[in-house]
């Protein structure tokens, strides 16, 4: 269930399984996938247009912003390499589904998106804000420690997962995501405290 507040009203409750009732129990028809699809992308531009309430609506520092690159860089790319590798589970044998160099070039491609959108978002808040640091303080310093030890025990649960499925002897497509999906989790749970900690403060502990 998801509670989601319309710009101009008060809050509304949606639960994805009213748009399409009963589908989680079996394959879901063409017709309950659109409706489905309809429904995500209604709640992820009302979702969207929170975040950029948020950018809009106070100052960011310059590590804030590279923060919001590359969790906006590593989800896309986690997308992307989904929608290219999910399609073949169940269809080929895992032995044989094509996931290295997908992965490869996901990685690669997430890494030059977030760097273009670090210099690109840089360079707009460069000429609105002339005076505006570029570099990271001693705050940004603490906080960027901060996120790292929250991620890093994402990465330690995916490192486990893959050395389980090593010694099982599990197929090398499990493994590699096991880590991959480890160190996306690790990355994107550890931005998401980062940006919780510029917004409300780091925690006393």
């Amino acid at each position: 269930m998801r509670s989601v507040r319309h710009a101009h009203g008060s809050p509304t409750t949606t639960r994805l399984e009213d748009a399409c009732p009963g589908w989680i129990h079996r394959v879901p028809s063409s017709l309950e996938c659109k409706e489905f699809l309809t429904l995500v992308a209604r709640w992820g531009t009302l979702e969207m247009s929170n975040i950029l309430d948020i950018i809009r609506g106070s100052p960011m520092a310059y590590a804030e912003r590279i923060t919001w690159a590359q969790l906006i860089a590593s989800l896309v790319g986690v997308v992307v390499y989904v929608i290219l590798v999910a399609p073949q589970l169940g269809r080929v044998p895992v032995a044989e589904i094509a996931w290295a160099w997908p992965m490869a070039w996901t990685i690669v491609g997430a890494i030059a998106v977030s760097i273009a959108l670090s210099v690109g978002w840089g360079i707009l808040a460069g000429r609105r804000d002339p005076e505006e640091p570029h570099r990271s303080d001693q705050r940004d310093r603490e906080i960027e420690s901060f996120g790292d030890r929250v991620g890093v025990a994402f990465l330690v649960i995916g490192a486990l997962v893959a050395l389980v499925l090593a010694m099982f002897e599990a197929d090398s497509f499990w493994i590699g995501n096991a880590l991959f999906f480890g160190f996306f989790l690790s990355a994107f749970i550890g931005g998401v405290a980062r940006l919780i900690a510029y917004r409300r403060g780091l925690p006393a502990w």
